[in-house]
């Protein structure tokens, strides 16, 4: 497998904190309590993690 190009790495890191970074400002908005934000962040990192194993997949398929 390829490694991921820099470009890539760059754009999936820069929607990770984006994301990261919306979903704790919401949170922290409406005041809700820590154990929720802790789920609520362990949620968006499984989702991200899925997403980036999801296009890496295809990207292997379309390089095969």
């Amino acid at each position: 497998m390829q490694e991921p190009s820099e470009d890539l790495v760059t754009a999936l890191e820069s929607e990770v904190l984006g994301e990261a970074s919306f979903r704790s400002a919401y949170y922290l908005l409406f005041d809700a309590d820590k154990k929720r934000k802790i789920r609520a962040l362990w949620a968006l990192e499984a989702e991200t993690r899925r997403r980036i194993l999801a296009h890496l997949a295809a990207h292997e398929e379309a390089i095969e």
